[in-house]
């Protein structure tokens, strides 16, 4: 039998041959006795670590023989044998610490900053560093001292062992300790360079590679003999990875401190699995088997036994996964040193040895058999490409609490579609990619309800640890689609070269969207691990995936899944809340956490978070069973587009049109629109007059915009152009890639996609308006409609001729109730509301009549103000109310609440009084009016009329609603007044008053025969027709005469007169100017708002009425380009310069109000325009190109200026300004602006016209005090 040829073989039979490799030989014999005993000592400090003693470096060194073989050692020199030996024995030194160290260190900063790290990164450590630092309460019990001792343990391993390969340099030296004096080489004459060279080989074991031939010379010399750090820090590295064998862990040890934790159980079985470790120089041959059920027994009988089964259960899976992932991380370093090795070995080997090196096999079985993951080292990564979009947007991530949730839901509604793209070509149906997605709903009933997309949602307070699972029914995830798309992070479908054909056959509403693809990586925002279930019908088995954070480099798991059977998808993750996420997260303070559902509120919390951004997905999204989102085609508005009796439909009359598909709501107040040619889901909304929830369509639809039903941020904002009457409550963008239309943290549109969604979404309210038109002329001219507005014009004949009683008047109303709304109508609270909407119909019309009571009455004696109280309506609505409260005595069904009935009585009362006092104000037209005198008039007529509201305690004043009304309008308008009732002139007179106290009732319809009639009684239509004239949209005369025709037979009609004014200036639909005559121009144009849209050019006022010259089209300018000011006489300035001073008047002293005076034509060089829409306060009105001179003072300072110099006249005030800083001030402001410098002559010009203007102001004041502009 041949003896074994080992490294101490050789080196003594090259000592026995040179006494200078004798004295080596001597050294080395010397330093391993010493290292047999200092090295034993580790196992009592790292007790849960594989053991560092005598025997790994027995292990190591075999291992280099094996590798090395006979021939090339005995090739070796002295030295090198040498060094691989020594360094064999001492590579570990760094493990050894004193006591004294560790008192020194843990004051240390760096140890300090250890322990926060330990806590902040939630490592396996944070417990017992939360221990040490005093961060939990401590237990009662006897053991808490063992506790800290082995929580110090724990700590003090992982410090040292992390850092152990660096140590080395600093325990060898005397200065720092006695472990150096200890491991100091006695009385050798060794050199101190080579004592410090095997110091470095021996740290070099855990350094990068790159560092041997950056930090090791190639070769060196000792007494004439060369030596080769390179190539022996090779070979210690390799072996160190060699000693894989099955006997590294001390049981007694482990024992005596405890048990294993998470990291190190991975380490213990990825030995203990290891069946095949055959090294020589031909081969490194390894074979592991890690089994899942030996690992879970074990650890369930020992070294997890005392954990509740569910945590158990946890962390047997994680440790499993581990031990895999430990021995893929263990292939690839000793891959990784060969590779490096055979790249760089003339730059290691010494030339004399052969530079073969062996072959590497290095097989992991998951349960006895191969696996992917295992056999390829699986990691999870970033395309470059899009790495850097998702750094742009990473702090946009990071501000929302669950973006992952988004992302996951994302990429299963992403994964369903291209499910139900294959069911749908299954199932045969006819041209599917020329469909909508409700023309599918419209032939297959409920087909989206089929594959749900469910989020399941559990948090244990316990260990403040909340578990989500996102689950789909969509293609699933093959091992070769993992392998090429979700481990490469980023890359988009479009790159998913298996998908192209059916990507391309597919309508752009359903294809996939996650054109980022990094929706998988944002869970990893808060949890270290993403376990996946899933089935592809392309493989015969499901798979189980779990994939590692890259705090955990990114490891990816892989195995077959034994319990998933249906094709789909399931996501499953875990991740901890802190105490103060806890408090922040689910809002529960100390007082109330005790008696808190933890579960319930977090599971609310994440309720609100989808419903937040999931707005109208593909397919229905529940959260622990509760549907939060249905389906897009049934979803709340969208759902009218699946519905075959109401697409195209206006009321009965079927409209197709090729571009759109629309549908109506049942009142139809909304409409629905499917854009065919651009994807797009529009539903829009009549904006109601008295409505103030309601938003304008120029103002935007920021939290409304959608991308393939998910919410995004923003929506359009300047430069959209606004379609009278409609509001856009919700678009839904089903088209276009991704990557192109919202960014990557999808809160927001491209700037080019804006632009572009612009005139498409103006094109189809334009649509849109067009459906309503039909709408409202079908219902104008409905036959039923005007018969039935002819019967309760003849009840009120027959009222005022006194044939018909007020107790005959709801009896009345109850037959006409059944003439036209009998058909399938049930009674209950329908009937009641809709006998009340016909009664206010009729109390309406009473209004209209009365107005021209009022109007003779205030001709003939304005001042006296006895003709308010010329009106017939409030003793019909006295009998109204009656009924009405004592019909809700009768009982109340679950719709009908006691508190609804009293808010609408007084809703009812308050419209009434307001119009009372608009028709009072109209037809006063003065700007005083005696307030007290009113009020005793407006009482004096409540107490003859209405007896019963009178006797009424919900009285309570309601005149004072009426007189805030008339003080409105009469310039004396204050706040004071109870309940605030707004200023409303139009939509108070234009509609009417049962849609608006009835306005939260939404009727359906199915009480009428004919669908016109409930709309009628709703009367809502008449401000679509009221706005119709709001907007940049031509027009012609068919719509003019049916603006008229509505607005005759309103209130709004009847006080404004505008119709008739029409019939005079229908001119203006083919001239470029009009003229606008009124006795209360600021009236008119709240009455008549789309005078805002048109340009002022001239303006005469003469004794209160108004002659106003509008322009249509472009703004007008001068000859020099400038932009006109508005043409007035002096009379006309002189009027507008006085309606300032009387806000002087009124203001206070500190009032801090910057005005500006009318831009009159007669000053160009100072005229200042701006050219956005907004409130004109000179004019009391809404305007674009609002024309204005900057005065040079605040109204409070203007005052006091006045009043300071009262005893001159306006030259002198003239001269005063003009010497003033301020003067200086507003005219320089004034030339920057029109010619953006200080040009002396231009400046020069505007301070002599400046001049001229102040003295024609003053002028008009000094008149105004002193009765005369004579001076002296």
């Amino acid at each position: 039998m041949e003896i074994r040829y080992s490294l101490e073989q050789h080196l003594h039979d090259m000592a026995s041959l040179d006494k200078r490799i004798q004295s080596l030989e001597s050294i080395y014999i010397i330093q391993k006795e010493k290292m047999e005993h200092f090295l034993s000592t580790i196992k009592t400090t790292f007790p849960t670590y594989s053991t560092h003693d005598v025997y790994h470096s027995y292990h190591i060194i075999i291992a280099i023989e094996e590798i090395l073989g006979k021939k090339r050692m005995e090739k070796l020199s002295g030295a090198d044998a040498f060094l691989l030996l020594i360094c064999a024995y001492m590579h570990d030194l760094g493990m050894l610490y004193t006591d004294e160290e560790v008192r020194s260190l843990w004051k240390s900063k760096e140890f300090q900053s250890f322990l926060s790290n330990c806590v902040a990164e939630g490592s396996s450590l944070k417990e017992a560093a939360e221990m040490v630092r005093g961060m939990e309460k401590k237990d009662a019990s006897i053991t808490w001292p063992l506790e800290i001792k082995k929580s110090i343990g724990l700590l003090l391993m992982a410090f040292f062992r992390s850092r152990h390969g660096e140590r080395i340099e600093k325990v060898t030296d005397k200065r720092y300790g006695r472990i150096a004096e200890c491991m100091e080489f006695d009385h050798s004459f060794l050199p101190e360079r080579i004592s410090r060279l095997i110091y470095r080989i021996c740290m070099s074991h855990n350094w990068k590679a790159e560092r041997i031939l950056s930090d090791l010379p190639y070769e060196d010399t000792f007494n004439g003999e060369k030596m080769h750090p390179r190539f022996v820090a090779f070979f210690l590295r390799l072996g160190d990875l060699c000693d894989l064998d099955n006997d590294r862990f001390d049981r007694i040890s482990i024992a005596a401190f405890g048990t294993l934790g998470d990291d190190n159980l991975p380490h213990y079985f990825k030995h203990k699995s290891v069946n095949t470790l055959s090294i020589s120089k031909d081969i490194i041959h390894i074979v592991a088997d890690v089994r899942e059920d030996e690992i879970a027994y074990e650890c369930k009988y020992d070294w997890l036994k005392d954990e509740k089964e569910a945590v158990q259960e946890k962390r047997i899976g994680n440790v499993f996964r581990a031990t895999v992932k430990e021995h893929i991380l263990w292939r690839s370093w000793m891959e990784d040193e060969l590779k490096f090795a055979r790249l760089n070995c003339k730059q290691i080997f010494p030339k004399e040895l052969s530079m073969d090196l062996p072959d590497f096999a290095y097989n992991i079985l998951i349960n006895g058999k191969e696996s992917a993951s295992a056999k390829e080292n699986m990691r999870f990564h970033f395309s470059m490409e899009k790495a850097f979009s998702l750094i742009e947007n990473i702090s946009i991530y990071q501000d929302e609490k669950f973006i992952f949730i988004r992302e996951l839901v994302q990429n299963a509604i992403d994964a369903t579609k291209l499910q139900l793209w294959r069911d749908l070509q299954s199932m045969g149906v006819d041209h599917p990619e020329a469909l909508s997605p409700f023309e599918i709903e419209r032939k297959h009933p409920d087909i989206y309800d089929r594959y749900p997309i469910e989020i399941i949602v559990d948090y244990d307070a316990e260990r403040k640890t909340a578990q989500m699972t996102v689950r789909d029914c969509g293609i699933g995830i093959s091992m070769e689609e993992f392998k090429n798309n979700i481990l490469v992070t980023g890359n988009s479908w479009k790159k998913r070269t298996a998908y192209q054909e059916e990507l391309q056959a597919m309508p752009e509403w359903i294809r996939p969207t996650g054109a980022f693809g990094i929706g998988l990586h944002t869970v990893f925002y808060r949890a270290d691990q993403l376990e996946i279930h899933t089935k592809s019908e392309s493989e015969n088995h499901a798979n189980k995936i779990v994939l590692y954070s890259g705090k955990k480099d990114g490891f990816a798991f892989c195995q077959t899944d034994t319990v998933r059977k249906k094709r789909g998808s399931e996501f499953v993750f875990e991740f901890e809340l802190d105490e103060a996420q806890e408090e922040s997260l689910l809002d529960i303070d100390e007082e109330v956490a005790i008696f808190s559902d933890y579960n319930e509120r977090f599971v609310s919390l994440i309720v609100e978070e989808v419903k937040n951004w999931c707005k109208n997905p593909l397919f229905p999204v529940y959260v622990n069973g509760e549907c939060i989102a249905s389906c897009l085609t049934k979803a709340e508005h969208t759902r009218l587009l699946s519905d075959s009796q109401r697409i195209n439909f206006v009321l009965d009359k079927w409209i197709e049109h090729k571009g759109y598909e629309y549908a109506f709501s049942e009142d139809y107040r909304e409409i629905v629109i499917w854009d065919k040619r651009n994807g797009l889901l529009l539903n829009m909304s009549v904006v109601m007059g008295n409505w103030e929830s309601d938003i304008p369509f120029e103002d935007g639809f920021d939290m409304n915009t959608s991308f393939m039903g998910i919410r995004i941020g923003n929506g359009f904002y300047e430069g959209t152009k606004s379609v009278p009457f409609l509001h856009l409550n919700d678009m839904d963008i089903l088209t276009g890639d991704a990557d192109t239309v919202i960014d990557a943290s999808r809160t927001k549109l491209n700037e080019k996609e804006i632009k572009r969604l612009q005139p498409i979404v103006y094109e189809a309210a334009c649509f849109a308006r067009s459906r309503y038109l039909e709408l409202l002329e079908y219902i104008i001219a409905h036959e039923k409609r005007m018969e039935m507005m002819t019967d309760l014009a003849n009840m009120l004949e027959a009222y005022a001729r006194k044939d018909l009683g007020k107790e005959q008047i709801l009896p009345s109303l109850y037959r006409l109730e059944r003439k036209y709304f009998a058909a399938e109508y049930k009674n209950g609270l329908e009937r009641r509301i809709l006998v009340y909407k016909l009664a206010y119909m009729l109390v309406d019309m009473q209004l209209l009549k009365d107005f021209d009571s009022l109007k003779d009455g205030c001709m003939k004696n304005k001042d006296h103000l006895e003709w308010v109280g010329n009106v017939e309506f409030l003793g019909l609505l006295d009998v109204v109310l009656k009924h009405q409260k004592s019909c809700g005595r009768k009982g109340f069904d679950e719709e009908f609440f006691k508190y609804y009935f009293k808010r609408q009585i007084d809703e009812i009362i308050r419209l009434y009084m307001k119009k009372w006092g608009y028709l009072v104000a109209i037809c006063y037209h003065k700007r005083n009016i005696n307030i007290e005198h009113l009020r005793k008039c407006l009482e004096k007529t409540i107490t003859n009329q209405m007896p019963f509201l009178k006797a009424w305690k919900r009285n309570c004043g309601c005149e004072m609603h009426t007189i805030h009304i008339v003080n409105w309008y009469c310039g004396k308008s204050t706040g004071d007044f109870p309940r605030g009732v707004e200023n409303d002139l139009t939509g108070n007179l234009l509609e009417p008053t049962m849609s608006s106290c009835f306005g939260e009732w939404r009727h359906f319809g199915s009480y009428a025969e004919d669908l016109a009639l409930p709309i009628t009684v709703y009367g809502w239509y008449r401000d679509i027709i009221f706005m119709m004239l709001d907007g940049e949209q031509e027009l012609d005369k068919k719509t003019v005469d049916l603006w008229k025709r509505t607005l005759d037979g309103a209130l709004y009609g009847k006080v404004s007169g505008l119709p008739g004014k029409l019939n005079s200036n229908l001119e203006f639909l083919d001239k470029p100017e009009f003229v606008w005559k009124s006795h209360s121009f600021q009236t008119d144009c709240e009455l008549a708002s789309f005078l805002q849209y048109m340009m002022i050019t001239q303006i005469d006022v003469a004794s209160g009425s108004w002659s106003v010259t509008y322009h249509l089209g472009e703004k007008q300018t001068d000859r020099e380009g400038n932009i006109r000011g508005y043409e007035v006489n002096q009379e006309t300035k002189d009027y507008f310069y006085q309606e300032y001073y009387y806000q002087l008047e009124e203001c206070d002293y500190d009032d801090r109000t910057y005005e500006r005076m009318c831009g009159f034509a007669d000053y160009p060089r100072i005229l200042l325009v701006k050219e956005d829409f907004g409130y004109n306060e000179i004019l009391g009105r809404d305007e674009h190109w609002q024309r204005y001179i900057p005065l040079w003072e605040r109204n409070g300072n203007i005052k006091a200026f006045l009043e300071e110099h009262s005893d001159m006249d306006y030259y002198d005030w003239t001269n005063l300004v003009k010497e003033s800083e301020q003067f200086e001030r507003v005219t320089r402001y004034i030339c920057w602006k029109k010619h953006h410098s200080y040009d002396m002559d231009k400046l020069e010009e505007i301070k002599e016209e400046y001049e001229a203007f102040l003295i024609d102001m003053f002028g008009a004041w000094y008149e105004k005090i002193n009765g005369s502009r004579a001076l002296g």
